[in-house]
């Protein structure tokens, strides 16, 4: 992250950035060959194989890299580029935190009557299409609903990551899942923001300008917005399999022209197409 955030100022093919560059990639290659040899790692990157459960752990980040850079460069826009004080500025953010806040709260509700992973690409699509029509919502009445809308799509994308990744993975790796999704979470998200720091002062000109560089940080947060919803394409088809009911479980036609399941779940058996009320 160093190597990103300082390359425009050392200059990307410097001595410098590159040293950087290569003891970063020297010390993350090291770290995963002792991982793997540990007999208790700090991650369990053997879950990574679980395809599943890396498809849904990598949609929650994909959400808090939006959120994370949604909270940061909306505050550089409020306050550098709009001339809102600080006081102002946080009065609008609170439609942020209120909407996130309250998805994150029912989100464990909506999750007991939906699966989790169908709740957060709506969460996400939601989040990605609110935050592109806050892009260009110009009256700060208008900025602070459309944030609220921001906020609970936000919400549900990465409240429930850690559930939904549960389901993936077998009763006694469940801790080490959790603290592989949280890393996934906090690391991502710090990776993204100094990336589009770098890209924000490159769309600018400078490093000076950039803060207060509204179309500049518009033009980021458009591109956070086609991440959220993209960040959602993966999570269909899972939602999609646990909805679609077992095939011997599924209905079939009888001669009679009515819809019956092949087994009933209550007796065990087949129904006879006689059979029932």
């Amino acid at each position: 992250m160093l190597a990103v955030d300082q390359g425009a100022r050392w200059g990307w093919g410097s001595p410098a950035t590159i040293t950087v560059f290569l003891v970063g990639i020297a010390l993350l290659a090291g770290f995963l060959v002792i991982e793997r040899r540990a007999s208790e790692p700090l991650l369990d990157l053997s879950l990574l194989h679980n395809r599943p459960f890396v498809t849904v752990m990598l949609a929650g980040s994909v959400s808090n890299i939006v959120y994370g850079l949604v909270a940061v460069l909306s505050a550089l826009y409020l306050q550098q580029a709009r001339g809102l004080s600080p006081l102002d500025a946080g009065l609008i953010f609170l439609a942020l935190s209120v909407g996130a806040g309250g998805a994150s709260y029912w989100s464990g509700h909506l999750a007991e009557r939906r699966r989790p992973e169908a709740l957060m690409a709506a969460g996400m699509v939601l989040s990605g299409v609110s935050l592109m029509v806050l892009t260009w919502a110009d009256p700060l009445a208008l900025y602070t609903t459309v944030f609220v809308v921001v906020g609970v799509g936000l919400g549900l994308g990465w409240a429930l990551t850690n559930t939904a990744t549960q389901s993936y993975v077998p009763t006694g790796r469940l801790a080490a899942a959790s603290g592989l999704v949280l890393t996934s979470l906090v690391l991502l998200g710090g990776v993204a923001v100094t990336v589009a720091a770098t890209v924000l002062e490159a769309i600018s000109g400078s490093a000076q300008s950039a803060a207060s560089d509204g179309p500049a940080i518009q033009t980021v947060l458009r591109a956070a917005a086609i991440l959220a919803l993209a960040g959602a394409i993966p999570l269909v088809p899972l939602a999609r399999a646990h909805s679609d009911p077992p095939p011997d479980e599924r209905p079939r036609r009888t001669a009679t022209g009515v819809r019956r399941p092949a087994t009933s779940n209550l007796r065990g058996h087949d129904e006879a197409p006689g059979d029932g009320a």
